[in-house]
């Protein structure tokens, strides 16, 4: 199957990526609820994966917090409902005062839903920065 060519889908899952890393900022439940399918695996550079229960109790009270999420280059291929987007990233945490710099790259896969575009799938990769 090939990529479709579809400004508007690619944007708006641009545009519901933007809100994923503004929730998980700003540690927005409700926001994270509604961007995360219920049957994400969302993986980390460390090679820990998280369930949609996991990985918001982690956001919400971990002590590590998310203080910058830059999506650099991103594209989006867009298949029908489903999308896939690639993109290098930097994610600067602070860990109870510990401040840290993830240069990744990132691999997600959106589906859209009646509640809009949500994310099923998230793979990244630790890259030198």
């Amino acid at each position: 199957m090939a990529a479709d060519k579809n400004a508007a889908a690619e944007k708006a899952v641009l545009a519901a990526a933007n809100q994923l890393s503004q929730a998980q900022m700003n540690r927005d439940q409700a926001a994270l609820e509604k961007l995360l399918g219920d049957e994400i695996i969302y993986s980390h550079s460390s090679g820990m994966a998280e369930t949609k229960e996991q990985h918001i109790k982690a956001t919400m009270t971990g002590p590590s917090r998310y203080e910058r999420i830059e999506y650099k280059d991103p594209k989006v291929m867009v298949f029908g409902n489903a999308a896939v987007m690639t993109c290098k990233a930097l994610f600067a945490t602070n860990n109870q005062g510990k401040k840290t710099e993830n240069h990744l790259s990132m691999l997600h896969t959106w589906v859209k839903r009646g509640s809009g575009w949500q994310l099923v799938a998230r793979w990244t990769t630790r890259l030198q920065p």
